[in-house]
């Protein structure tokens, strides 16, 4: 069994960010590196709690091995075109 840590971005900052991050950030082969939210002030705010990188621009998301996006449903086709130009690998 592979166990290599592996590294995740949230994108949002929502209810469902905030239950996934919280979990991240209890297990110890997951690495929360960033949130990215376009509300700065609930995104920079729940990166600060989970202790990981933010950024307000889909451009400045880093490399990682998966991708959540835990947006409302009517947002998730645009937030999954904007985020494909800067994601070469990881599962989205």
């Amino acid at each position: 069994m592979c166990k290599t840590r592996k590294n995740i971005v949230i994108i949002g900052s929502g209810k469902v960010a905030s239950a996934l991050s919280k979990t991240f950030s209890e297990k110890e082969r997951l690495k929360l590196l960033q949130l990215v939210s376009r509300n700065r002030e609930t995104g920079n705010a729940l990166a600060k709690e989970r202790k990981c990188g933010y950024t307000p621009s889909f451009e400045e998301i880093v490399p990682a091995d998966y991708y959540i996006i835990a947006v409302s449903d009517n947002a998730v086709k645009e937030v999954s075109q904007a985020i494909a130009p800067n994601i070469r690998n990881g599962i989205v």
